[in-house]
């Protein structure tokens, strides 16, 4: 009967997945779903359909090879630094824990950065 248990445990685990966004920047989203359907982003993290536009996000920059960029929402911010071959840390950082304003201020900066380079 332990055993039992301990298999619908793990199937339940594995079937349930908790989101990887943030609410308003204070605590964790709390919103488990079956991994299949949220959105998995470049890096591995899963979204739940209100966090989704923060994957978005790092697809975007992983197809840009995660450019280092400046841009300006309420307050400047900056993702990466210049010259350095490998922004990726900074790029999931920035997302994962960036409050909206940050967030929203570098998708509209990935934007006009992916345009430019077309």
């Amino acid at each position: 009967m332990q055993h039992k248990n301990k298999v619908a445990d793990i199937l339940a685990r594995k079937a349930s997945h908790s989101c990887s966004g943030v609410d308003r920047g204070y605590g964790a989203c709390i919103v488990k779903m079956i991994k299949s359907d949220m959105l998995q982003d470049a890096c591995g993290h899963s979204w739940c359909p209100e966090h989704q536009y923060r994957g978005e996000l790092l697809n975007c920059a992983a197809q840009n090879n995660y450019p280092a960029i400046t841009f300006r929402g309420k307050m400047r911010y900056a993702i990466g630094v210049d010259g350095y071959n490998d922004n990726k840390m900074f790029w999931e950082q920035s997302v994962l824990m960036g409050n909206d304003d940050m967030v929203n201020a570098a998708i509209e900066a990935i934007k006009s950065f992916t345009e430019e380079q077309s």
